[in-house]
Formats: C-alpha cells, sequence, structure tokens
C-alpha cells in the first residue's frame, strides 16, 4: 500500500497551519538531528502510553558495539527477539515485567507457566541489575519464573545496585545509595527496561489538553 515508513526520526512539533486545513509537522532526523518539515491533512498520534523509553544515563549510553560484522546499539530499550541473542554476556536493568520477562526470555523459551531452560549453545550469560528490589506489580508468575533461574544459576541478580559506567566490554555496577564500585562484569549489550516519560508534555504542547 505503499505505506513510508521512517525509522529514527521522532517528532518535535505539531501546528495548525494558518492559511488553511492542514498541520505542519517538524521532525528530527538520525543521529545529526535533521530537521525536516511535512504538511498533512490529518495527523495520528499512536504514541502509546509508555511514551519515551527512560535513559540510564550513564557514560558510554550512546555506545555502538560491532557483533557478528553488524554494528548496532550497545544499549537497547526493548527485546523484540530473544532468539536473536545466544551465547551473549547481558545485563538487563530493571524490576518491572518487562525486565524480568525479557531476563527469563534469554535464558528460557517459556509455554504458559512453565519454563525449558536454553541448551548450552544458545543461553546467554544473564546478569539481572535491580535498583531495590522487585516492583509490587510484579506479576506473580513472572517472580516465580525468575526466581527458578537464579535458584538454577542461570541469572544472577544485583539488588540494591545501578550502573555506573558502560564501556565495550564490560559494565560497572555500584551500589545504588552510596555510589561504591561493586563490581565489573564482562558484557555484551544491556537492556535497560527502567520505564519511560509518558508525553504528556509533548501532547501539551501541541495543544491537547490532558484531564
Amino acid at each position: 500500500h505503499e505505506v513510508v515508513i521512517n525509522e529514527a526520526e521522532s517528532c518535535k512539533s505539531v501546528k495548525k497551519a494558518a492559511d488553511g486545513d492542514y498541520f505542519v509537522i517538524q521532525t528530527e532526523k538520525g543521529v545529526e538531528k535533521e530537521k525536516v518539515t511535512y504538511k498533512a491533512r490529518r495527523v495520528v498520534l499512536a504514541l502509546g502510553n509508555r511514551g519515551t523509553p527512560m535513559k540510564l544515563k550513564v557514560p558510554g549510553e550512546e555506545m555502538k558495539v560491532t557483533r557478528d560484522g553488524k554494528t548496532e546499539d550497545k544499549v537497547k530499550y526493548k527485546l523484540t527477539d530473544p532468539e536473536a541473542y545466544r551465547r551473549r554476556r547481558i545485563v538487563v536493568v530493571g524490576a518491572g515485567n518487562s525486565a524480568i520477562e525479557a531476563a527469563v526470555d534469554l535464558v528460557a523459551r517459556r509455554k504458559g507457566t512453565e519454563i525449558t531452560f536454553r541448551p548450552d549453545d544458545e543461553i546467554n550469560d544473564v546478569t539481572l541489575v535491580i535498583r531495590s528490589d522487585m516492583k509490587n506489580d510484579l506479576k506473580f508468575g513472572n517472580k516465580l519464573q525468575v526466581y527458578d533461574c537464579i535458584d538454577e544459576g542461570r541469572i544472577r541478580v544485583f539488588f540494591g545496585t545501578s550502573v555506573k559506567e558502560i564501556r565495550e566490554g564490560e559494565v560497572v555496577l555500584m551500589n545504588a545509595r552510596t555510589q561504591e564500585v561493586k563490581e565489573t562484569v564482562p558484557n555484551d549489550f544491556i537492556f535497560a527496561m527502567i520505564g519511560g516519560d509518558r508525553p504528556t508534555k509533548f501532547l501539551e504542547a501541541i495543544g491537547i489538553k490532558i484531564g
């Protein structure tokens, strides 16, 4: 249907045109943040409730790494395909349902309430980093599965911990309260699943009333 999809492009403003029944949309594209202008008769806002993923805000977060000849971001904010990661050293940051499910999916395959651990030639070395404790709204099934993985030695967990620095082949962890270095762990990729900034400010900026 000739739908055009522009990746790595974010919408910055939507304004009603002064001279007609259409909108002027301003975006930024790519790493260079090239400014682009569109005109549209109608605009559909499909932002979701999560908004923009929250970042770790630590040195090295914007790092690119090359693995198997492919250059990509070292830090990712969602796990789309667990099967794309095999025999990798992965840190998952977060204590909500998305983070816990990602950690489990990287070491096991889920079928309902049951999990089957991946074979040795596929399983990832997963470290789960949690700032305080498991979230109160964590699904009971997710809690059971992640503790099964921890008890079996498939997932290593650090409570009361956060990321201090990201390097090409390792991650420096620190005490979340004192900020003292706890440990440096070997690492290929990081999945930062610590929530999102809701798009409230953006919606209000383009004239939409909230509440």
